[in-house]
């Protein structure tokens, strides 16, 4: 069998492990506790389903105490197949431990596989031909079992020999074998398996007979040379089990022969010690006052030594301190100098912005002013406005009253004309030249014609009184007219103006921002100031601390 390779997780000491074997010979090694054991262990019990530490029985021991489970798969090669097993144990809720159980067998290009703990433990034995027992004794040896083997009956060595080299699968063939030719000879006549036998061999040549002998005696000699080989083995291992016993006995009776010299050796040393002693009494108890005195001195040493540990001690935790105090001025130094840029930046940011600000506080003053003198405009405007129109329906009124008067005194022209008419004809005689257009006058009978003229006068200086207030209301709507169309260029200059104004400040803000500027850096340039006087204070501090 040549082990592939070996997973393992949860299973006594280990909580995990995937392990490839490499061709040829490997060795384990570790300290005590390291996990060797349940190294080889785990593949004890992937082959038998049991461990070793444990003997047969299924325990939940086997289960790492931080797992629930425990699992192992071990795969390897075997008369040109490959096998993997895999195994678990699992705890329930109840305590009980469940075992499963799989083998996968593998040859070429076929693969089928086995289940349940039962089958897989039947097949495994027939793919070993060992059981349990036989490999924990050959080729698994524990810890405090190794003489186990070597102190076995000759019986039990010579079994575990035969099961080891010819495998127990050969021997129980052989014997079933044999047992069933013996019952079938049993069971046969004799008379007619003698006449079976004679019948073969007249049916057969007397040369294939002597071949068959032949062959016979060559298997059995080949047989005989096995078992020679096999009683040899047996043999060498019986002599290394006798020189090992007597090495054993000769060991044991060295180490009481070394364990008596030993205890004479001590008494002897004891003796002479004793000896000494008594002749160097005055000796010792100098010493025992020298001891004493030594006693003290140690004293007073571990004293001061506790004294000096102290200081080494207040030493180490002042330069600590100090490494400390040291380490924080050098962040505040460098927090320092951090606020110190921080405040060249903002003053740059503040002296470059102050022109701009002014320029922008100026803009800004204008622009009000404007915006004041634009809603004082508009009003005026709105004002002038409701005037013109007041006044353009008072010339409209006036208008028409003056058409109504004109209508009126015309009417009264004609009749005025004729009264006049009347008049001077009746002034004239027939043929006299008239003094209006100038003709000879032809007498006629004239209608009296009768006329009201102080109606008329009326009329006529309403009429002229109207036209009058019309003339003066409409040069006022001239006046008024010329006024808003001053007032309206004056609030477009002013509209224009704050257009260039706020599109001036925009700019500038814009510079500003591109400058770096932020509303409220004043106060941030402020509140820098404040905390570098406090860094500036504790640097201080600190310096005179470490001084």
């Amino acid at each position: 069998m040549r082990p592939k390779y070996l997973k393992v997780k949860g299973f006594l000491g280990i909580k995990r492990l995937e392990y490839e074997f490499k061709p040829g010979v490997f060795v384990i090694e570790g300290p005590n506790g390291s996990g060797k054991s349940s190294f080889l262990e785990s593949i004890v019990f992937a082959l038998f389903g049991s461990g070793v530490r444990f003997g047969k029985r299924v325990t939940g021991e086997y289960i790492n105490r931080d797992h629930r489970e425990a699992w192992v798969v071990f795969s390897f090669e075997k008369a040109g197949k490959s096998y993997e097993v895999s195994r678990s144990l699992e705890r329930s809720s109840k305590g009980a431990i469940r075992q499963s159980a799989s083998l996968l067998v593998m040859q070429d290009d076929r693969k089928y596989r086995i289940t349940g703990v039962k089958e897989v433990n039947e097949e495994l034995m027939k793919i070993l031909g060992m059981t349990y027992d036989t490999f924990n004794t050959t080729f698994f040896l524990p810890q405090g079992e190794a003489t186990k083997f070597l102190t076995s009956t000759r019986s039990e060595i010579a079994k575990l020999v035969m099961d080891v080299f010819l495998g127990k699968n050969f021997l129980d063939r052989i014997k079933e074998k044999l047992k069933d030719k013996m019952q079938r000879l049993k069971e046969s006549d004799p008379t007619q398996r003698m006449e079976q036998i004679l019948a073969l061999m007249r049916g057969k040549r007397r040369k294939d007979l002597i071949d068959e002998k032949k062959r016979l005696e060559r298997k059995k000699k080949e047989i005989d040379e096995k078992l020679e080989v096999v009683n040899s083995r047996v043999e060498k291992l019986m002599g290394d089990l006798r020189r090992y016993e007597s090495y054993m006995k000769k060991k044991e009776k060295l180490e009481e022969i070394e364990r008596k010299i030993k205890e004479l050796e001590t008494r002897v040393e004891e003796e002479k010690i004793v000896r000494k002693c008594k002749g160097l009494l005055g000796d010792f108890l100098a010493l025992k006052k020298l001891e004493e005195e030594y006693t003290r001195d140690m004293e007073n040493i571990e004293r001061v030594s506790e004294e000096i540990d102290a200081l080494e001690r207040e030493k180490k935790g002042l330069i600590s301190t100090m490494s400390d105090k040291e380490r924080e001025k050098q962040a505040l130094i460098s927090e320092d100098k951090r606020i110190q840029d921080e405040l060249e930046k903002l003053r740059v940011i503040v002296s470059s912005a102050k022109p701009i600000l002014e320029e922008i506080f100026r803009y800004q003053h204008e622009l009000h002013t404007l915006n004041d003198e634009l809603k004082d405009l508009e009003e005026r405007i709105v004002i002038k406005e409701n005037h013109l129109k007041e006044h353009r329906g008072i010339s409209r009124e006036l208008l028409e009253k003056i058409r109504y008067l004109d209508e009126k005194v015309n009417s009264f022209k004609e009749d005025v004309i004729q009264w006049m008419a009347y008049e001077i004809s009746s002034n004239l005689k027939d043929g006299d030249t008239c003094p209006v257009c100038g003709n000879v006058y032809h007498s006629k009978k004239r209608k009296e014609t009768f006329v009201d003229f102080e109606t008329y006068d009326h009329l006529r200086k309403e009429l002229e009184v109207t036209k009058e207030r019309k003339m003066r209301n409409d040069m006022e709507i001239e006046k008024i007219e010329e006024e808003l169309h001053r007032l309206k260029d004056d609030l477009s200059r002013k509209r224009d103006r704050v257009k260039v104004l706020s599109e001036s400040i925009n700019a500038m803000k814009e510079r500003l921002k591109g400058m770096g500027y932020f509303e409220g850096v004043d106060e941030k340039l402020e509140n820098t100031l404040i905390d570098r006087e406090k860094i500036s204070r504790k640097l201080r501090d600190l310096e005179a601390t470490i001084g």
